[in-house]
């Protein structure tokens, strides 16, 4: 008999241990494997945004690190308000990107010790009570007779930056791409000062 108590006694603690087991859980859910972080960060499959993700509307101001980029064109524009001072132009970079006409343009100012510095829209409008004015150059294709303005969409003033003597800015302008056959095109910066012209376009 006392073996059958054994046997009772044990199938007991057993089921015991059973119910604590089941109990000690709190209904947690099994753990699984890690969320995966998604990295919004766009990659090179995504392509380029314009303007760094900014409207493309609105020229984007790039300091150049050291020397910029070899000029494919460049011109030298007076600034009438400064004795001596002048305005140079160098477009350093022109690349179709699908749709897009993508132009680079790196302005360095000459300026007197006098003068701290000029804003680019005034100089390229020929007026230094228009400090606040944007920069939108036209792009001119004299063989077909077309014009190309900066993409529209968003600001219309254009992109307006200061410059200090001796020191290169870009602004980075976007535009359609043209569709015709291009060796060259014109810049045009407004109607108070020469156009560019004769900028070779990429083949």
């Amino acid at each position: 008999m006392r073996w059958r108590r054994r046997l009772v006694s044990m199938a007991l603690v057993c089921a015991g241990v059973l119910l604590l087991s089941a109990c000690d859980g709190d209904d947690e859910p099994a753990a699984g494997p890690p969320e995966t972080a998604v990295d919004p960060t766009p990659t090179d499959e995504d392509g380029p945004a314009p303007n760094g993700g900014q409207d493309p509307d609105i020229g984007t101001a790039e300091p150049d690190d050291g020397q910029p980029p070899a000029a494919l064109a460049v011109t030298t524009l007076p600034i009438d308000w400064v004795d001596g001072g002048e305005l140079e132009a160098a477009v350093t970079g022109i690349e179709v990107a699908g749709e897009l006409l993508r132009v680079a343009v790196t302005f360095t100012a000459s300026l007197p010790p006098e003068t701290e510095d000029v804003a680019i829209g005034a100089v390229l409008l020929g007026n230094e009570g228009q400090p606040g004015a944007g920069v939108r150059p036209e792009l001119i294709d004299p063989v077909n007779l077309k014009a190309y303005e900066v993409v529209a969409g968003g600001t219309r003033g254009g992109a307006s930056i200061r410059l200090v003597d001796g020191v290169a800015r870009t602004l980075v302008f976007y535009y359609a791409a043209p569709q015709d056959d291009l060796d060259t095109i014109d810049i045009m910066w407004s109607s108070q000062v020469p156009p560019l012209t004769d900028v070779p376009f990429p083949g």
